[in-house]
């Protein structure tokens, strides 16, 4: 209201009877327009006032939410258009905020409640395009048993893709859901089940158990010699294949197997793009820190946690979904 009360006065003490050419700036363009003389002159400066303060206004609102006119999301995770500042300021806010929990388990750590021991281990990157999933309908999954999975439709577009489900009691919903929206390859590891109920032509199944090669490992009345990753890998000819995700529920065997797992990715003998996995609280502190280091080391961060609030008294069991920052 003040500016145009002020361009109102300007307009009415000076230039009488001429048309008048003015020059206009704004945040976006400059304009030069020639003001009619007469009673058209205030229609005139009432339309451009109203022009100039929707300009001001909308470019004001589309700084306040964060978005760019020109920072169009990609299929996959933080690959964008032009948007190379924000996701600067995104990578540095995340790096800050791991080198501090780094810092923190170093230095100090939470040993003595169980309640906290997943506190500090949290997302530590962005999937823009992260979906809970596996129910035989696409945004369908609920419940206990669906994991979140970043850039489905991105892996979708890929010549081929890979899935290891780890740990199944029967249950196959992620499977179906993989090879229904993805088309994906997938194997089932399970060596606690007497009987293979899922569809062969989902997934393949392997009553194999995951964890320290040759160590005998004992679960529901069952026994069997554990195999490593990198031994299953080779086992099945995948050997130098990029697995896209490995889905792991193995109710403990992840302190065993997830560390070796990580020294293969970081060394590059094992290159693996997503992993969806159940951490449980009674592998201890000690075990829980020196995984995330691993993962560290691997260049896997977590984009995505959630307590199983289905069982484990709510935080003796924490889903965790981490991510390879080449495929960010």
């Amino acid at each position: 209201t003040i500016l145009f009360l002020l361009f109102w006065v300007v307009m009415t003490t000076s230039d009488r009877g001429r048309n008048v050419v003015y020059t206009a700036n704004t945040t976006t363009r400059s304009a030069r327009v020639r003001v009619p003389r007469g009673k058209n002159r205030f229609q005139f400066i009432a339309v451009f006032m109203v022009m100039v303060f929707a300009a001001y206004y909308l470019s004001g609102f589309r700084i306040m939410m964060g978005v760019s006119p020109n920072c169009e999301p990609h299929q996959v995770a933080n690959k964008v258009e032009n948007c190379n500042e924000k996701l600067d300021a995104l990578d540095k806010q995340f790096n800050l905020q791991r080198s501090n929990r780094q810092e923190y388990v170093e230095e100090d750590g939470l040993w003595g409640d169980e309640k906290q021991f997943f506190d500090q281990f949290e997302p530590e990157a962005n999937c823009f395009t992260e979906e809970r999933f596996g129910s035989s309908e696409r945004f369908d999954a609920f419940h206990d048993g669906p994991k979140f999975v970043c850039g489905v439709d991105y892996i979708v577009k890929q010549p081929s893709c890979l899935v290891y489900s780890v740990g199944s009691n029967n249950k196959y919903d992620f499977e179906v859901a993989v090879k229904k929206f993805m088309g994906c390859d997938t194997y089932t590891f399970d060596p606690t089940l007497k009987k293979f109920n899922g569809n062969p032509k989902v997934t393949t199944f392997h009553p194999w158990g995951l964890g320290e090669d040759g160590k005998e490992a004992t679960m529901k009345n069952k026994t069997w010699r554990s195999m490593s990753f990198e031994t299953i890998i080779n086992k099945l000819g995948h050997s130098g294949t990029r697995i896209d995700i490995i889905k792991i529920d193995c109710e403990g065997c992840e302190y065993t197997a997830m560390p070796p797992l990580f020294d293969a990715i970081s060394k590059g003998t094992i290159q693996v793009d997503q992993i969806q996995i159940e951490l449980h609280a009674k592998g201890g502190y000690e075990a829980i820190a020196n995984l995330f280091d691993m993962a560290d080391k691997a260049s896997m961060r977590v984009f995505h946690k959630e307590r199983n609030h289905w069982g484990c008294s709510g935080y003796n069991c924490v889903e965790y979904s981490f991510v390879s920052e080449s495929f960010l």
